[in-house]
């Protein structure tokens, strides 16, 4: 739906538990755990929306032969070797948002989030959405392509800061 968004699960098999709301007739999704295989790994992406159209402005994608997520906690996990892209295709941020973070970190410019982030791994990966905290390990590798160019990243251990749902910037 226009300014919406879209999540959606694939795998071969899945648990699934929903809790209840203050809607008697309604359900949410708590937690989703996602079984694949190396061959036909499990997916899950969530897609969000233009306000007042359906353009679709971020997307983030992981997948992996198992696949856990929390909506409670807001936390994806992959306990296993994987890929997690994070594509935002918003507009440029203005001046406002130029000014550099006072976090520290390796930032990588002041629009740093627009554009595809690739990560991948060997080991485990976790997201949490609400801080934007990955930690992937185990022969990570992470390429980060925007209009500017590309910058790629190789290590064992990796933890990174991407902009979270809420829209605040923080180093990558």
């Amino acid at each position: 739906p226009p300014g919406g968004s879209l999540d959606t699960l694939r795998s071969e098999s899945a648990e699934i538990r929903l809790a209840p709301t203050a809607d008697a007739g309604k359900r949410v999704l708590e937690s989703a755990v996602a079984i694949g295989s190396t061959e036909h790994p499990a997916r899950a992406e969530s897609r969000r929306f233009a306000s007042g159209g359906t353009t679709v402005e971020r997307i983030t994608y992981v997948e992996g032969a198992r696949v856990e997520v929390s909506q409670s906690t807001g936390v994806f996990e992959v306990p296993v070797a994987g890929k997690l892209l994070f594509a935002d295709r918003r507009p440029q941020a203005g001046p406002e948002r130029d000014a550099p973070s006072p976090a520290p970190g390796l930032t990588l410019g002041a629009n740093s989030a627009r554009g595809d982030t690739l990560l991948s791994w060997n080991g485990t990966m976790r997201y949490q959405r609400g801080d934007g905290r990955v930690h992937a390990t185990d022969t990570v590798r992470a390429i980060h392509i925007d209009a500017s160019g590309q910058a790629q990243l190789e290590c064992d251990d990796l933890l990174a800061f991407v902009e979270t749902q809420a829209g605040g910037q923080t180093p990558v």
